[in-house]
C-alpha cells in the first residue's frame, strides 16, 4: 500500500521531539511473557518496534561512520535529544529518518492491517525473488580487502582448518552455526572444522594454539557484533606465524574487526547466509567479488 507523501508528513508534523527519537527506537525484552511494565515503558517512550533479544534496552542504529561503532550504544535515548539540540542531528534529518520508518510500516500495512499474520515464514524464506535479490546483494558486498601474499583462491584438496565463532542465529535448516564451514566443504571435502564462542575465552584460545599447529593454511572469522568483546588481540598473535596462511574473514571495514598483521582479509558486511555462501565462493575462487 503506497502512501501519498502528505499522510505520513502529517503525522510528522505533529510529533515532539520525544516522539520523533522514540519512533527510531526499540525495546529489547528477554522472556516469554510481555509483562505491563514492558507496555508501560513501549508507552513512555514511544518506541517504534519491539523486539525479542539478550538485554532490555533502548537502541538506534545512528553509526559513527569513522570508528563503525554505534552511537546510541554509548549516549542512549537522552543523548539522542541532546544531539538534535547540539546540532549535531539537525531537526531536518531526524524527520527524515523518522519518515522512512513510518512509511515502511505503512507501505507494509501495519497502519490498516495491524500486521501480516497471513505470511508463513516458509513462504518468504523460500521465495525466489527474495533468494535472487538476498544472493545479488551478497555478491555485490562481499570483496577482497587484502591478498597481499596471493594466497587466494585457496587450493580445493590442500587440508585447510575454518575457525569459525557461533553466530546468534535462528539455528535452522537456513541459518545456523558452522555456516561457513558448511558452504566451504562444497569446495574442498578436506576442510576441517573449529567452532569457538563469539569471544574467545581461555578454553577457545587454548584449543585454537593446540588445533592450528596440524595446519599450514586456516580461515579464521573475526565478527564483531556490539556488545561482544573483540578477538583482535588474540588474532594478531596468531597472524605473527608467518608459516602459516591464514586468511580473517570479517564483516566490517573497520580497525575494531581487522587484527595487526591481516594480510588476507575478506570483508563480508553481513553474517546472513547470502554472505557467508558468497565468501566461500570467493575463498576457493568460484565467485567473482563485487564489492567496492
Amino acid at each position: 500500500m503506497k502512501n501519498d507523501n502528505h499522510y505520513i508528513k502529517g503525522i510528522i508534523s505533529k510529533m515532539n521531539l520525544e516522539q520523533k527519537v522514540g519512533a527510531l527506537m526499540t525495546l529489547g525484552f528477554a522472556g516469554t511473557v510481555v509483562r505491563p511494565h514492558i507496555c508501560d515503558n513501549i508507552v513512555r517512550y514511544h518506541c517504534g518496534g519491539f523486539r525479542l533479544t539478550p538485554g532490555s534496552r533502548l537502541f538506534g542504529s545512528y553509526v559513527d561512520p569513522k570508528t563503525g561503532n554505534s552511537v546510541l550504544n554509548v549516549i542512549d535515548r537522552k543523548g539522542y535529544k541532546k544531539f538534535v539540540k547540539e546540532g549535531r542531528i539537525t531537526e531536518s534529518e531526524l524527520a527524515k529518518k523518522v519518515y522512512r520508518v513510518l512509511n515502511l510500516k505503512y507501505e507494509y500495512g501495519l497502519f490498516t492491517n495491524g500486521t501480516n499474520w497471513n505470511e508463513q515464514p516458509e513462504d518468504v524464506i523460500n521465495d525466489k525473488q527474495i533468494i535472487d535479490l538476498s544472493k545479488l546483494v551478497a555478491k555485490k558486498s562481499v570483496l577482497i580487502a587484502k591478498d597481499k601474499n596471493k594466497l587466494l583462491p585457496l587450493s580445493r584438496d590442500e587440508k585447510i582448518l575454518v575457525i569459525e565463532q557461533i553466530s546468534d542465529t535462528p539455528n535452522n535448516i537456513h541459518w545456523h552455526p558452522g555456516l561457513l564451514y558448511k558452504n566451504c566443504l562444497e569446495y574442498n571435502r578436506n576442510v576441517c572444522y573449529l567452532e569457538t564462542a563469539y569471544t574467545y575465552d581461555q578454553e577457545d584460545k587454548e584449543a585454537i594454539v593446540k588445533v592450528i599447529a596440524d595446519y599450514k593454511t586456516v580461515v579464521i572469522t573475526n565478527f564483531y557484533k556490539r556488545g561482544k568483546l573483540s578477538n583482535n588481540e588474540f588474532i594478531s598473535e596468531l597472524l605473527k606465524d608467518k608459516t602459516k596462511n591464514i586468511v580473517v574473514v570479517t564483516n566490517t571495514p573497520y580497525p575494531l574487526s581487522i587484527p595487526d598483521g591481516a594480510d588476507c582479509l575478506i570483508i563480508t558486511f553481513a553474517t546472513s547466509p547470502a554472505n557467508i555462501e558468497a565468501a566461500s565462493g570467493v575463498l576457493f575462487g568460484e565467485a567473482i567479488p563485487e564489492g567496492v
